[in-house]
């Protein structure tokens, strides 16, 4: 036998106590398994953005503490010179932060604290140009309540 007998629950113990929880615990372990009902959903498109080397951009939709996103991404246009971003809560400037290179491509930021966190701005006389989506799951938000 693999671990103790089986024992009732003790008293006062009621369905009516652990029964609301127990279909927390479900919906947990559905978004856990990759349940395609919970999945992220793109909540917000992000409209064309132009940044330059003359100031840090930041996602104003982003900065709302009333609404969390899971997952940001932002499709930059070929046409897009070299830029620089930083999620750690610091600025970037035309030479410190992790390099966007020229030419566009895709930039996938995971987590909410890494999203709100988002500054980018354009190296040295360079301009880039982005449009995206920022994702929530269906639960991501009532958790985070």
């Amino acid at each position: 036998m693999i671990g103790p007998p089986y024992a009732p629950p003790p008293p006062g113990l009621t369905q009516a106590w652990w029964a609301p929880g127990f279909s927390d615990i479900i919906q947990l372990l559905r978004l856990i398994a990759g349940d395609p009902i919970l999945a992220e959903r793109a909540q917000l498109l992000i409209d064309a953005t132009t940044v330059t080397d003359a100031a840090i951009v930041t996602i104003p939709e982003t900065q709302d503490f009333a609404r969390t996103y899971s997952t940001m991404v932002l499709r930059f246009t070929v046409a897009s010179g070299n830029g620089r971003y930083d999620i750690t809560g610091g600025n970037p400037t035309q030479t410190r932060g992790v390099q966007i290179p020229t030419g566009g491509g895709e930039l996938t930021i995971r987590g909410a604290e890494n999203i709100r966190r988002f500054r980018v701005i354009g190296e040295v006389g360079q301009v880039l140009n982005f449009s995206g989506f920022l994702f929530s799951s269906p639960l991501w938000n009532d958790v985070q309540q």
